[in-house]
C-alpha cells in the first residue's frame, strides 16, 4: 500500500509548535540477505574489520544519569549526578547509550523496520472536543435517542478483589439507571468516607425520577436521576448509596451518586490486560483523588461501560478515559514489518524476539564507554544541582501530533446566524481506518538556539527559577521535579566503535551518521559531502542523554576510520619495535572509507530515489538535525489553551523554512511556490488586531483573504488588541504574509 501522507497545516490559527517532530515512514524497508550475513567464528577478507575512534563534544549542556544503588532503588531515589566511572569518580557516557543513539540513527537513514511499536490500546477521554473524533467519543458513551437526546450507555458499580483477579460488581438499577447526580451545593456535611477509599463517602438519598435534563445550557438533554434529597446518616424510606468525588473542575455544578452493589448481578471479569494497561494510564492527579492503585481498591466505586457483552474500559467518572479501538501498531503499514526478515539496523547491532523461540544474532558492532579526553578538569555546568523545568507534554495519546494528517486545516460545514464561516477540523485518530494514516514516524527533538557558551545563560534557560521560588514546603512535597548536573558545553568525551566482518553498505550506515554530526570543516577535510547526501555548507548536530525538550544532549561527533588485517595480524607477534596490530595503510583506509559511503548512499537511493530531495525523507531527518534549529518560539511546548484546539505539528522542513533561527546556517531549500504572492513585499494596508497571539505573532487576513501574521509579542499584541495599525509586509513564505506594524491609530 501506498502510505499516507502527512499534510502541513496553513492556517496560522491551525499550527502546533513542540520540542519535537518526526521523521517520516519510509515507503518500504531495505531488507538484507540473511543467508548472506556472516557468522561470528571467522574473519573475512571480502569484508571489513577495524575500529571507528570518535570524539563527542558536547555543545549543549549533556546529561546522563547515575547509576542508583540498591537502597536508592527501593526507595525510589534518583541520583543528581552525571553518569561516573565507580573506579575514578569521573564522568562517563555509558556505551549502550552510545549505541542507542547510533542504532536509532541507522534504522531511519538504513530504511529500517518500524520497531518496538506498543500493540496495547492508547486510552483517551476527549469530553469538549469539537473535532470529529470528540464525536465519535461521545457516541461510544452516549446514545442519541432522537435529535439532541441522549441516554447515558456509561453503567456504575463497584470494584470487587478476587485473590489475584479483578472483577466489577454491578450496582443496583433503579428506574433505569445504576447512578444520579447531586448538586455540589445539596451535599450533606460530615459525610463518612466509604471504607478502602479516598474519594467516596457515604450517603442516603431519594432519587428522582430518571428523564431528560438540560445540559450545555439546554443545547441537548440527557437523561439522569437527579437526587431529591439526601442525608449523612440513615434515614427511613432513603436508599444508601455512594457519592463519589471526581476532581477539581471548573464550573462544575453535579457530583455523581452510586447506587448500591447488585449482590444477585453476575460479576464483570476485568482481563489482566486491561488492569495493566488501567495501571499505565493513572496520572498524577489520579494518585492524588484516588490513591496510588487508582480504582483497584476493594470496595471502590467505578463506572464502566460495556459494548457487545464485553467490557470496554473503568474509571472513576462518569465520562470515563476509553482505550481506542486500535492500538499505535496497528497504524504501521505491513510491509514496514516483518519477524522473518533482518534489516540493516538488525544486521549491523543484532537481534532478539521474544516472540520467536531461537530467534536471536548477536551484533557485529560493540561500542565502548565515552571516558573524558585528557587535559580536562572543571567539566560540570554548575557546582551544585539544578532543578530543570517539568519535561511534560503531549504524548502518544495526541493523535494530532502522533499520526500523520491529510486535512489539518479547519474546514467550512456551513453558516452562522449572522453569516459567518462555520468551521470544524476533521483528524484522522486511532478509530480512523487504517487506509487513512500512519503514526509520524521516528520521533526526535530539535536544537535549541541558545548561547549555550554562556554557563549563566545556560542555566537559567534550564532551570524552573518559579518552582525554586516557592516556600520550601511546598518544594519538599513536591513529586514532579528532579535535579540533574549536566557536563559543560565543550566539553570532550573519546570512544571506540569496533566492528566485524561489515560490508560496504553497513560500514557506510556507521560513517555517514558520524559524520552528519560531526563540523562541516572536520567533513571537509574527510572529504564527505554532497555526494552522499550531507550538504557542506550545514551544520548538523545529534542528540543523546536526558532533558533533549529543554535543549539539552546536542553533541558534536568527529569519527577516524582505522581498519585492520586479521590474518596479518595473527601471522606474527612483533611488528617491528611493537606489537603486530595488522592495521591497514592510510591510502587503503582512505578508499575504503570513500567507497562505503558511496555504497551506503547508493543503498539509499535504491529505495527511495527522492530521500535527499526538498521534501524526502532524509532531508526531513538533516532538518531535525540542524544546529541551527528553528526559531525558539517554534520548539516550545504549547500551553493547554491551544493544545485542545487540537493544532497540527508541520513537517520539519516546514516549520525549518518558515521560523529560521538567527544563527547563521540556512534552512533547506525552499521548494517552487504554489502560486505567485497577489501582494509584493512593502504593501502598506490598515488592519484591526483581533486575533490571540500564537506562533510567534497574531493572525490577520490580507484585503483579499490570504492568510497573514503580524510579527510582534504577546505583550505587544495584548497591547494592540482591538486598535487598527497600519502594517507592511515584510516577507512572504509559503502563502502566508508575514507583516510589521508601522504606525498605530
Amino acid at each position: 500500500m501506498t502510505i499516507p501522507k502527512h499534510t502541513d497545516p496553513t492556517q496560522p490559527k491551525r499550527i502546533a509548535t513542540a520540542p519535537y517532530n518526526f521523521v517520516p515512514l519510509p515507503e518500504n524497508v531495505r531488507f538484507m540477505d540473511l543467508l548472506h550475513l556472516p557468522g561470528h567464528g571467522s574473519y573475512q577478507t571480502n569484508r571489513c574489520t577495524g575500529t571507528i575512534t570518535c570524539r563527542l563534544t558536547a555543545e549543549s549542556p549533556l546529561y546522563v544519569r547515575n547509576g542508583q544503588t540498591p537502597q536508592a532503588f527501593e526507595n525510589n531515589e534518583s541520583s543528581p549526578e552525571f553518569f561516573t566511572d565507580p573506579a575514578t569518580g569521573r564522568p562517563i557516557i555509558p556505551g549502550s547509550s552510545l549505541r542507542g543513539m547510533l542504532r536509532t540513527l541507522v534504522e531511519i537513514a538504513g530504511y529500517s523496520k518500524i520497531q518496538p511499536v506498543t500493540d496495547d490500546p492508547l486510552i483517551y477521554r476527549v469530553v469538549g472536543d469539537t473535532t470529529s473524533f470528540g464525536d465519535r467519543y461521545r457516541e461510544r458513551v452516549l446514545y442519541e435517542d432522537q435529535s439532541k437526546h441522549y441516554t447515558p450507555l456509561i453503567k456504575a458499580g463497584y470494584m470487587k478483589k478476587q485473590g489475584f483477579d479483578w472483577a466489577i460488581q454491578p450496582a443496583q438499577t433503579i428506574d433505569g439507571t445504576t447512578f444520579a447526580r447531586i448538586f455540589i451545593k445539596e451535599i450533606p456535611k460530615n459525610l463518612a468516607t466509604l471504607p478502602g477509599t479516598k474519594n467516596a463517602r457515604k450517603i442516603w438519598i431519594k432519587p428522582g425520577p430518571y428523564g431528560y435534563k438540560k445540559v450545555r445550557g439546554g443545547f441537548i438533554k440527557v437523561k439522569f436521576s437527579d437526587v431529591k434529597e439526601s442525608n449523612s446518616s440513615p434515614t427511613g424510606g432513603f436508599t444508601e448509596a455512594s457519592l463519589v468525588f471526581s476532581g477539581p473542575m471548573q464550573s462544575k455544578l453535579f457530583e455523581k451518586v452510586i447506587f448500591p452493589p447488585d449482590e444477585a448481578a453476575e460479576l464483570i471479569s476485568v482481563p489482566d490486560a486491561m488492569v495493566r494497561t488501567y495501571r499505565e494510564q493513572i496520572s498524577k492527579e489520579q494518585e492524588k483523588l484516588l490513591g496510588k492503585a487508582g480504582v483497584l481498591q476493594d470496595g471502590q466505586p467505578v463506572f464502566y461501560l460495556i459494548e457487545q457483552d464485553r467490557l470496554v474500559f473503568f474509571g472513576h467518572t462518569m465520562m470515563l478515559r476509553l482505550p481506542y479501538l486500535q492500538s499505535p501498531q496497528d497504524f504501521i503499514p505491513s510491509q514496514l514489518k516483518s519477524k522473518e526478515k533482518v534489516d540493516i539496523a538488525e544486521a549491523i547491532f543484532g537481534y532478539t524476539d521474544l516472540d520467536l523461540e531461537q530467534s536471536a544474532r548477536a551484533g557485529r558492532v560493540s561500542v565502548t564507554d565515552a571516558v573524558l579526553a585528557e587535559g580536562q578538569t572543571d567539566v560540570y555546568l554548575t557546582e551544585d544541582t539544578i532543578t530543570p523545568k517539568i519535561l511534560s507534554g503531549p504524548k502518544p495519546t495526541s493523535f494530532q501530533h502522533y499520526l500523520t494528517q491529510p486535512t489539518p486545516d479547519s474546514q467550512v460545514v456551513g453558516r452562522t446566524k449572522d453569516g459567518k464561516p462555520k468551521t470544524k477540523e476533521f483528524l484522522s485518530h486511532y478509530a480512523s481506518p487504517q487506509s487513512e494514516t500512519v503514526i509520524r514516524g521516528h520521533k526526535l527533538y530539535w536544537h535549541k538556539p541558545v548561547d549555550w557558551a554562556d554557563d549563566k545563560t545556560a542555566r537559567e534557560f534550564i532551570e524552573d527559577t518559579e518552582f525554586l521560588g516557592q516556600p520550601q514546603q511546598k518544594q519538599a512535597e513536591d513529586t514532579q521535579h528532579t535535579k540533574i548536573r549536566p557536563i559543560r558545553p565543550g566539553t570532550q568525551f573519546e570512544f571506540r566503535l569496533h566492528f566485524t566482518n561489515l560490508s560496504y553498505e553497513e560500514l557506510g550506515a556507521l560513517l555517514w551518521v558520524l559524520h552528519l554530526g560531526a563540523g562541516q570543516s572536520y567533513r571537509t577535510a574527510l572529504g564527505v559531502g554532497s555526494a552522499v547526501g550531507i550538504e557542506p555548507k550545514q551544520e548538523y548536530r545529534l542528540k543523546l542523554g536526558m532533558g533533549k525538550p529543554l535543549g539539552l544532549g546536542s553533541i558534536k561527533t568527529e569519527a577516524r576510520l582505522t581498519l585492520t588485517d586479521r590474518q596479518q595480524r595473527y601471522r606474527a607477534l612483533l611488528a617491528g619495535d611493537g606489537w603486530e596490530l595488522g592495521e591497514q595503510p592510510e591510502e587503503q583506509v582512505r578508499s575504503v572509507h570513500t567507497e562505503a559511503l558511496a555504497t551506503f548512499h547508493q543503498f539509499i537511493l535504491s529505495r527511495d530515489p527522492d530521500a535527499f530531495k526538498a521534501e524526502g525523507r532524509l532531508t526531513q531527518l538533516k532538518a531535525l538535525l540542524n544546529w541551527a534549529g528553528p526559531d525558539e518560539t517554534h520548539t516550545q511546548y504549547m500551553e493547554l489553551g491551544a493544545f485542545r484546539r487540537r493544532k497540527v505539528l508541520p513537517t520539519p522542513v516546514e516549520v525549518l523554512r518558515s521560523a529560521p533561527s538567527e544563527k547563521t546556517f540556512a534552512p533547506p531549500p525552499e521548494p517552487e511556490a504554489e502560486k505567485p504572492p497577489v501582494y509584493a513585499v512593502g504593501f502598506t494596508f490598515e488592519a484591526t488586531i483581533g486575533g490571540e497571539w500564537e506562533i510567534g505573532g497574531s493572525p490577520l487576513t490580507m484585503p483579499n483573504g490570504d492568510p497573514a501574521v503580524l510579527k510582534a509579542s504577546r505583550k505587544k499584541v495584548k497591547k494592540l488588541m482591538g486598535r487598527t495599525v497600519t502594517v507592511v509586509v515584510k516577507e512572504i513564505k509559503r502563502g502566508v504574509y508575514y507583516l510589521t506594524q508601522v504606525t498605530t491609530h
